[in-house]
Parts: C-alpha cells; structure tokens; sequence
C-alpha cells in the first residue's frame, strides 16, 4: 500500500521535533494558567532560590482539578516556602515564595498510609503540599520555632 502523500510524511519527518516541543509547551502554559499556578505567581513569583532545607520530588495540589505528582521540588527558607516544578514543567510555571503566615498547620490523613500535608492560601487558591515524613518533620520544627504548633 503506497502513501497517499508522500511529500506530507516527508515534512512531518522534519516538523516533528519542533511541533512535538512547542506542543508540549503548549500544555505547560495552559496547565499554569487554567491550573492556578500562574495566578499564585503574580503575588508570590520568586527571582531565585533562597537558601534552606531542601526537599524533591513532592506533591502539590491546587484546587479544584490540578495535580503535580512527584515533580515539585521545595525548599523551607527563612523567607518562606519556595516551589518550583522540575525542569520539564517549567514553562508557564514562575517558581514562588510564599510567606510563611500563609501556609497553614500539618494536617494528617490516616488511610492504609499516614499523609502529611499543609494547605496554603494565597491568591484566592488553595494548595495543598503533601509532606514526606523528614519534610513534615522539618516543617514542625520550623513552625515550633516560629512559636505556631
């Protein structure tokens, strides 16, 4: 069976690996924008890394309907909470610093597994950052020093 347009599978051949990127683009920037992420950028966008502690590959949730499962890196600075998503979500996606007084207690969820999160309000959203255990437990002492346990 012969192609029916061979000079259209030779373009693709050569356009697909701008158009397969600039789609990927694409959806990173609508995913920020429809998401939340963007609209927390606006108040909260951060110029760089702050120093602190660490933490990578965690779970941020903004509500009603966006996830970012395992690509979330933060860090606990004296500023604030600094989040950014890895490298290939980036487009769209400002990395923020969101003071302290708007991120609220640890809460956990029992379930077959304890969950460890904190709900932060900023920008008329609500995240949701889900805390591994050295996180949570990082987190508590800054918040005990902080005098708000």
């Amino acid at each position: 069976m012969q192609n029916a347009n061979p000079q259209f599978e030779q373009w693709l051949d050569v356009a697909w690996p701008v158009l397969l990127p600039a789609l990927w683009a694409a959806i990173c920037w609508t995913i920020a924008a429809l998401g939340g992420w963007r609209r927390v950028a606006k108040q909260f966008a951060a110029r760089h890394e702050p120093p602190g502690t660490t933490f990578r590959w965690m779970s941020l949730g903004i509500k009603p309907c966006t996830n970012y499962n395992l690509c979330i890196h933060a860090v606990f600075a004296e500023q604030g909470l600094y989040l950014r998503p890895i490298f290939l979500f980036r487009i769209g996606h400002h990395p923020l610093l969101i003071p302290w007084e708007k991120v609220g207690p640890i809460e956990e969820k029992k379930r077959l597994i304890t969950l460890r999160f904190v709900t932060i309000r900023a920008a008329g959203k609500e995240l949701v950052l889900l805390l591994p255990r050295k996180a949570a437990e990082a987190l508590r002492t800054r918040f005990d020093a902080q005098g708000r346990l």
